[in-house]
Order: C-alpha cells, then sequence, then structure tokens
C-alpha cells in the first residue's frame, strides 16, 4: 500500500499537481487525497522524505524538493535496471553487503518491537509453505524488518528499492523444490543470533542465506540461455 502510495504522489508530481518548492497539503488533507490511513501516508512520506524528495519544516509544513535521483523510488529503479541479467547480479551482490550490515547493527541495535516483528514474518512463513508467491512476500517482510531494526534509515530505503527490483527473480527462486524449506531455516537462524545480541554470527548468517538464493539464481539465468 506505500509504495502505491508514493507511485501516486509521483505521478500527481509529473502532472503539476504538487510542484516544486511549494508547500505541500497537510497530512489529513493528503490521507483523504489517496484515500489511505494516516499510518501508511506517514510511512510514504518517510520515504519520500529519506530520497530528499521532501522535507518537514517545523511549524511550517511539508515541501517539495526536485531532485535528480527521483529514480530511488521503487517503481523507477525497476524500470531502469530489472529485466537486465548482469544488473540482477549486481542486485544480488548489493543485497549481500547491505543486509550482511543490517543484520549485524540489528543485533546491538534492535528493540523488543522490532523482535516481535520479525518473529511475526517468520511465523507468517511457517503458514503458507504450500504457496510461493505468499512465501516470497513475507521472506520480503522478513528481510524489511530486520533492516528496520538496524535503525539505520538510509540502509532501510535502499532496501526498499532493491526488494522491488528482485522480485521476480524471488518467485522464480521460491517455485523451486526445497528452496522454501531451506531458507525457513535460515530465517530462524539469523532471527535467533539477533536475539542473542551476536552481530558477527547474524551477519555470517545472512550472507550464508542470500549467497544460497544467489547460487540457484546464477543457475537459472544458465538454463535459461
Amino acid at each position: 500500500m506505500v509504495d502505491e502510495v508514493i507511485t501516486s504522489f509521483l505521478d500527481e508530481v509529473e502532472k503539476g499537481n504538487f510542484k516544486y518548492g511549494e508547500r505541500l497539503p497537510s497530512q489529513e488533507n493528503l490521507a483523504k487525497y489517496f484515500d489511505v490511513s494516516r499510518i501508511v501516508l506517514r510511512e510514504a512520506l518517510s520515504r519520500l522524505s529519506a530520497s530528499g524528495m521532501i522535507t518537514f519544516k517545523q511549524g511550517k509544513g511539508t515541501y517539495l524538493h526536485k531532485v535528480e535521483l527521483t529514480g530511488l523510488m521503487p517503481k523507477e529503479f525497476s524500470r531502469m535496471f530489472f529485466g537486465n541479467v548482469d544488473n540482477i547480479y549486481s542486485i544480488i551482490e548489493a543485497r549481500k553487503i547491505i543486509e550482511k550490515e543490517t543484520s549485524r547493527l540489528a543485533a546491538t541495535r534492535k528493540t523488543t518491537e522490532d523482535l516481535q516483528e520479525i518473529k511475526s514474518t517468520i511465523d507468517q512463513m511457517q503458514h503458507v509453505k504450500e504457496e510461493p508467491i505468499t512465501y516470497a512476500k513475507w521472506d520480503l517482510e522478513f528481510h524489511l524488518a530486520v533492516a528496520k531494526a538496524s535503525q539505520n534509515i538510509v540502509l532501510q530505503q535502499i532496501l526498499h528499492v532493491i526488494k522491488e527490483s528482485y522480485w521476480t527473480e524471488m518467485l522464480k527462486v521460491f517455485g523451486l523444490p526445497d528452496t522454501i524449506s531451506t531458507t525457513s531455516e535460515d530465517h530462524q537462524q539469523i532471527y535467533e543470533a539477533i536475539k542473542a545480541g551476536n552481530g558477527e554470527k547474524a551477519s555470517r548468517l545472512m550472507e550464508f542465506h542470500l549467497s544460497y538464493s544467489e547460487n540457484i539464481a546464477s543457475e537459472m539465468n544458465k538454463k535459461e540461455k
């Protein structure tokens, strides 16, 4: 839902309905405009703020800024990079670099709420092991929850971008036999390491987990050539 609001917002900017340098409508009015809850809207604005596209000024409101890297939004990033095998490998490589660090940071910075959120995604995956598409969605939520627990907003936003571009590749991977059972065990071990506060172990387990997916994706692309 948040991604849909961001996409709609960008469309409105392109149409000229929101103008650069000007103050945006109040959050209450924006929520009504996009027909979403205030919670969803705030998350969308948070991501836009992280990209530098909007700024919050105390007592003055929210302002729209023109930035060159609006490609940081998931939809635009996907248009740029998805579909090129070389770029897919670059995306996987980027995930490994980023998520090794988010896992390490999460182990020392997580809150009780963060742990509950990570555990919840694992529980959801356990309930949908026979449904690859739904499982893949919760797998993504697991990785985003770990990133959130790192308390690093920049790494969180980068991962939001990457996960959109890698979605189709993930569906291929989870459609293969044994992939879900293997990754399910990985998730639990990563969670336990984060819960125990062992950053190095969490980072190492995440690297192993993503390397498994990388190897499968590589073999699949070789067969498709």
